[in-house]
């Protein structure tokens, strides 16, 4: 009997939400890459692939929501090589989908607009670099960041032009240096300070040196290349006699094909399935969206979510198979289905259940009833200045971000933002792992890294809420003030310096 794609697909919606919660349940072992990973396919720009599960599995006959189950996968995994990798590691789903996209980032490709766009990775040397001025190279912003089996790191930079931009020169030529497996990092520099490149390779090492005071050794490296005029370039101009453009007929009906499966997803022919839906699993569907999108703010690295995404994987584990059981009843069956999981999310996440169900509800029985308990939640009390957990304790740095620019976190250049690890702050009576606490600083014009930044936890001697001070004994201390945005990391053994306005 060949395998169900409807199975399949309520299988993959079971299967990221188990690991969004294995990925957030310790801080000390946060994974947002792979949160994004997880959350990414759900809503990417191939469409809406959690509506299709919903109208699969309470349609009627079986066999034209198998079909829709089936036509969803396999969108998913022609969006990119990365989602067809990703639907491929269900059992029995790899049968299900057509063929790999042939996509690789090592060779340019067109762009929306037809004009050849540098390759998305390249190796880190004089081949990537020869449009540019490396020894004139100016330094944007860093990022650190301790994942499963060791450290990565990315270096901002924007090189001047070896060559003349044909038109009006609006965006400097902007990368990105990325490592993997970083074994140093010693790194000091501010906004607008020189970051001469100088890079080299022996033996599976790469040294990477950024200015007179950045060095940074790691096992792998890749350039990024984000010049917006690398096609005016000799390597552009001549990359293009290998890729020509497409013609453009062809080229107006694929953005149509494109488009069709986009946003506006139910305009493709595909997805076109006379099926009377009750309007009560539209609000099932849309509260899993909703979860979803909750779920992947727990990959930015400017949110304190992690709390937030472990509540949303609490309430809809096992979502896909609760809605193949719920589509066998009809509307009664979404309708308990959302009555249950308002119940699991209780009073924190009424609000947002109770936003969801109103601008959702619609018309007809359902939308009234939808309306209804829309105006029960809301009624439930917020969290109080009560419910806020205890002092930290104890501090493990995870993550550190600077950006001059305002280009990695659009937010106003000048912007640092850093994440700790912290221990249970509600006595650990809830759970063992550790919390998430993120510092965002704003107005930093300088930065200091040394080797020991990322060492272990350190023991929190004190936090006073009014000055936003936290210290650790004698292994490292961090002190801010929200209004001048000055903030300063001493230590003995590792230092982090962020400099910004000083109050006098």
């Amino acid at each position: 009997m060949p395998p169900s794609a409807l199975h399949a697909l309520a299988d993959l919606l079971d299967r990221s939400f188990a690991r969004i919660a294995d990925a957030a349940v310790d801080a000390r072992t946060l994974d947002r890459q792979l949160i994004h990973r997880e959350t990414n396919p759900w809503r990417s720009y191939a469409g809406d692939h959690v509506l299709p599960l919903f109208t699969a599995a309470s349609s009627r006959p079986a066999p034209a929501g198998e079909w829709l189950a089936r036509r969803a996968l396999r969108r998913m995994g022609e969006f990119d090589g990365e989602q067809h990798a990703w639907v491929s590691e269900l059992p029995g789903a790899a049968g299900l989908l057509g063929a790999a996209p042939a996509v690789d980032p090592t060779v340019p490709e067109r762009g929306w607009d037809g004009e050849l766009q540098p390759p998305a990775v390249q190796a880190l040397g004089r081949a990537a670099l020869a449009p540019y001025d490396p020894a004139a190279a100016r330094f944007t912003g860093l990022s650190l960041e301790c994942v499963p089996g060791g450290v990565d790191a990315s270096v901002g930079l924007e090189l001047p032009r070896r060559y003349a931009v044909n038109g009006p020169e609006r965006q400097p030529a902007r990368m990105a240096v990325r490592l993997t497996g970083v074994t140093l990092s010693a790194f000091e520099g501010g906004r607008g300070s020189s970051g001469e490149l100088g890079w080299s390779t022996d033996e599976g090492r790469t040294e990477v040196l950024v200015g007179g005071h950045g060095r940074l050794v790691a096992e792998r490296s890749e350039f990024r290349n984000g010049d917006w005029y690398w096609h005016d370039s000799e390597e552009g101009l001549a990359a293009a006699l290998l890729y020509p453009p497409v013609p453009e007929g062809l080229r107006e009906r694929r953005r149509a094909r494109r488009r069709a499966r986009g946003r506006n997803h139910w305009t493709d022919r595909a997805e076109r399935w006379p099926l009377p839906l009750d309007r009560s699993s539209h609000l099932a569907a849309a509260l899993v969206r909703q979860a979803l999108a909750r779920a992947s703010l727990g990959a930015c690295a400017d949110r304190n979510e992690q709390r937030a995404v472990l509540d949303v994987c609490r309430v809809f584990r096992g979502a896909g198979t609760d809605v193949l059981a719920a589509g066998r009843l009809g509307g009664k069956g979404f309708r308990a289905l959302i009555h249950r999981w308002a119940e699991l999310g209780g009073d924190p996440m009424a609000n947002r259940f109770a936003n969801v169900l109103h601008g959702n509800s619609g018309t007809g029985p359902a939308g009234a009833w939808g309306r209804r308990l829309a105006l029960e939640l809301s009624q439930r009390p917020w969290p109080t200045a009560a419910d806020l957990p205890a002092l930290p304790r104890a501090a493990a740095l995870r993550l550190l971000t600077a950006d001059f620019e305002g280009i990695r976190l659009h937010r106003q250049p000048g912007t640092a933002v850093l994440q700790f690890a912290v221990p249970p702050r509600d006595g650990g009576g809830r759970r063992e792992g550790w919390d998430l606490l993120t510092v965002v600083v704003e107005g930093i014009t300088h930065l200091r890294v040394t080797p020991g930044a990322f060492a272990e936890p350190g023991r929190v001697d004190h936090l006073n809420r009014r000055r936003h001070a936290l210290e650790w004994g004698s292994s490292l201390c961090v002190s801010w003030h929200p209004k001048t945005g000055l903030m300063r990391t001493v230590g003995q053994e590792s230092e982090i310096r962020l400099v910004g306005r000083s109050d006098g």
